[in-house]
């Protein structure tokens, strides 16, 4: 007897239904291709560094007095790297504390270009000029100053620059009569217009002409080393400093301050000016 097996067919092809087909689908993970951009200097060792630069301000050429703004010059490059082009530009702003205002005469106004060279340098400088708004200043007299900040858009350093005209004008005192109890008396009445006085944030060093005192700072500042000396303000240089802030941190902001240290009675309304000349500095040549 022959024996012959019972069994489904085996099927020559294999077509899944619809349902087959969706349930695979839920449960298989999709393969997604992403594309990512590479910055260019990736494939390099590291970041391109960006030079320094010196850079320089000449107030005849740079400065705008009616926005009081300047455009420093690149001058060259100053350390390794990839030059860049970013603009560096300063902006001179001024307050006055106490009783002392903005000043002018004969064609020199305060935070404007000067009418001519300064100094001694042969070149055109920025005029610092204020007066006093009383007879009299009370004491202490570094009350009554004005402070002007030099702002730049980005930090510097080694800023390098000069003072110029620092003098002073002392007159004659005069005497007055007065009466004390039954005795009558008299006292000796200071008279003056001024006696520059100045200092710098930031503690720079300064190299000072002959006929200048002190360090810069505030209980130091400089000065004439005599009451009573003027300078010709184009031609004279021994009421000059050059100012320097090599090896200082670099900054964005640098404050000059300046106040007339004039004891007593107050001729030609204290009026008093000194000058700035072309400024010089390092800064990344970058934004």
């Amino acid at each position: 007897m022959t024996t012959t097996p019972v069994g489904p067919a085996t099927p020559t092809s294999y077509v899944p239904s619809r349902r087959t087909v969706l349930r695979a689908a839920a449960w298989t993970a999709p393969a997604v291709s992403v594309a990512v951009a590479v910055p260019a200097y990736a494939a390099a060792s590291g970041p391109v560094a960006c030079a320094d630069a010196s850079y320089e301000i000449r107030w005849a050429s740079h400065y705008n007095a009616q926005t009081r703004t300047a455009t420093a010059r690149l001058v060259s490059a100053a350390g390794q790297g990839t030059m860049g082009n970013a603009p560096l530009t300063m902006f001179v702003s001024s307050r006055f504390v106490g009783d002392m205002a903005a000043g002018s005469t004969g064609g020199y106004a305060n935070l404007a270009l000067s009418p001519g060279n300064v100094g001694g340098t042969g070149r055109r400088g920025l005029t610092i000029m204020q007066r006093a708004t009383v007879e009299e200043f009370s004491t202490p007299r570094n009350a009554h100053r004005q402070e002007i900040t030099l702002t730049f858009n980005r930090p510097v350093r080694d800023l390098r620059f000069q003072l110029s005209d620092i003098d002073a004008n002392e007159e004659e005192s005069r005497w007055e009569r007065y009466r004390e109890g039954r005795e009558w008396k008299w006292r000796e009445i200071k008279r003056g217009q001024y006696q520059d006085r100045v200092s710098l944030s930031g503690g720079p060093a300064g190299t000072k002409a002959g006929m200048v005192a002190g360090s810069g700072t505030s209980v130091d500042p400089w000065r004439s080393t005599s009451t009573d000396v003027e300078h010709d303000p184009v031609s004279g240089s021994s009421g000059n400093v050059t100012v320097s802030y090599a090896g200082k941190p670099a900054s964005m902001a640098y404050v000059l301050t300046y106040w007339n240290d004039q004891p007593g009675e107050l001729t030609a309304n204290g009026l008093q000016g000194i000058f700035l000349t072309d400024l010089t500095f390092t800064a990344s040549s970058c934004a």
